[in-house]
C-alpha cells in the first residue's frame, strides 16, 4: 500500500525539481473512530504529511463527524512556510464523537480546494470507517468533481484510506474513488506500517 500511496502521490525523494501538489486532508472523528481507529488515523495521517508531503506542497485539514469542525482545522497553505503549525494541529486530531458525514465533508474540501488558486494537482486524503444514509448527496459531490475535472487543468483526486470499512461504504465510494486514474480507496488496519 505505501508504494501505491508514494506512486498516487508522486513521490520521489530523489526528485527535488517534481511539481508541488496540493495535498488536502479530510479526518472522521465519529464516535465509530473513537479509540484505536482513532489512533491509527491520526497515525497515517501524520506519516503521509511526513513522508509524502515536501516543503513546496500546499497542504490543507478539515475533520468532520456530523459536522464540520470550526475548532481544529487549517486552510491550504506551503508547508515549508507552516509545517510546524500544521504538524501540530494534526497530532491533536485525536479525539472521536458523533456522526459520520463523509460527503458533506469531501464537498467542503473542494470548495477549500478552489479558494487556493494555485496551479497544483490536488489530491484529498479522506481517512474514515464509514459514510451515513443522511449524508450529502453522493451523486452531486461525483458530479462536482467530474465537471470540475473537465474544466479545469488541474485534477481532484479522491484517495480514502478506510479503517474496517463495511461493504456497503466499499460500494458507496467506488464512484468518488475513480473519479480519475489516481484516485483510489486503500482500506485497512493500519496503514503506516505495511
Amino acid at each position: 500500500m505505501l508504494h501505491l500511496l508514494m506512486t498516487t502521490l508522486s513521490f520521489d525523494p530523489v526528485n527535488v525539481l517534481r511539481e508541488a501538489k496540493n495535498v488536502f486532508f479530510c479526518l472522521d472523528y465519529s464516535g465509530s473512530m473513537a479509540g484505536e481507529r482513532m489512533k491509527r488515523a491520526n497515525k497515517n495521517l501524520l506519516w503521509v504529511y511526513g513522508e509524502l508531503c515536501s516543503d513546496k506542497d500546499w497542504v490543507g485539514f478539515i475533520r468532520f463527524n456530523h459536522d464540520i469542525d470550526a475548532k481544529l482545522w487549517f486552510p491550504m497553505g506551503k508547508k515549508g512556510d507552516w509545517g510546524q503549525v500544521q504538524e501540530a494541529i494534526l497530532a491533536l486530531a485525536v479525539d472521536a464523537e458523533g456522526g459520520t458525514r463523509l460527503y458533506a465533508a469531501l464537498n467542503r474540501c473542494i470548495t477549500q480546494i478552489l479558494r487556493a488558486e494555485n496551479k497544483n494537482d490536488t489530491w484529498i486524503i479522506a481517512l474514515t470507517d464509514g459514510e451515513s444514509s443522511w449524508d450529502h448527496p453522493a451523486k452531486s459531490v461525483v458530479e462536482r468533481l467530474r465537471k470540475i475535472n473537465k474544466q479545469r487543468t488541474q485534477k481532484i483526486h479522491v484517495i480514502i484510506i478506510g479503517f474496517e470499512v463495511p461493504n456497503s461504504v466499499v460500494k458507496s465510494v467506488d464512484a468518488i474513488t475513480s473519479i480519475t486514474d489516481k484516485s483510489c480507496l486503500l482500506y485497512t488496519s493500519d496503514a503506516a506500517d505495511e
